[in-house]
């Protein structure tokens, strides 16, 4: 059997410190600053600990960000993380971005990506705009 790549540790990229700033102008929005260091230390802790299990070492970048959301979601409860577009989109940067086109993965056209947002299942679910105006979804999982 070979051995599965190792995807470098998203804690120690740019985009680690990305996801928390976002998170932090999330929570001021909506006015929960005050716990918001304390919920900071429990989400690195629970992340560090999924990031050194088998999955999380043998996984993408995609999928642990996904991840990074779902622990900070439940940190959270109280705010809706999938509606805060800075966090959001720090979280999706490796897939297409809204406006962006891209071929439409059920058929043999093309079309813009108009919404995109994270699912109960981590999967990503894109609304596409066909050229030609219809509007089809399609749930990524990578």
């Amino acid at each position: 059997m070979s051995e599965l790549p190792t995807i470098p540790s998203l804690r120690n990229s740019s985009e680690y410190a990305s996801l928390f700033e976002r998170l932090r102008e999330a929570v001021e929005l909506a006015g929960q600053q005050a716990c918001f260091v304390e919920k900071k230390a429990r989400i690195e802790d629970e992340y560090e600990a999924w990031e050194n299990t088998f999955f999380g070492l043998h996984t993408s970048t995609t999928n642990r960000k996904l991840q990074f959301y779902k622990i900070a979601q439940e940190a959270f409860p109280e705010i809706n993380l999938g509606t805060c577009d800075g966090f959001l989109n720090v979280v999706l940067s490796h897939l297409p971005a809204v406006g962006q086109s891209i071929e439409v993965p059920s058929s043999n056209s093309r079309g813009r990506v108009v919404r995109r947002e994270i699912t109960t299942r981590l999967g990503v679910l894109f609304t596409i705009r066909i050229d030609g105006g219809a509007l089809v979804s399609h749930e990524f999982f990578d």
